[in-house]
């Protein structure tokens, strides 16, 4: 994960450029509570929140509350980048 605006004490929100493996990570999910916003800038990915899977393709955006557990895997065994944006 690449920080493009990180997250600090004032700020509306932060940004972050996520290029996930193959599989599910198992260790270090993300918790932390606000509003997130999935875009896919290339390739596909799925997205599991909650019990919920989502496929995802390049162009694709998805919404979730950010405390709900959540990762992503890229699909196909292609290099996906995915836009993270964290409010709140």
């Amino acid at each position: 994960m690449r920080a493009l605006i990180p997250g600090a004490d004032g700020r509306a929100g932060s940004l972050y450029v996520v290029e996930p493996g193959d599989a599910f990570l198992t260790q270090d999910r993300p918790s932390h509570g606000g509003q997130e916003i999935a875009y896919v800038l290339e390739g596909a990915v799925e997205l599991a929140v909650a019990d919920r899977l989502i496929t995802l393709r390049a162009g694709d955006c998805a919404t979730y509350a950010a405390g709900l557990p959540h990762r992503l895997r890229r699909l196909d065994g292609r290099k996906a980048a995915v836009l993270i944006f964290v409010a709140g």
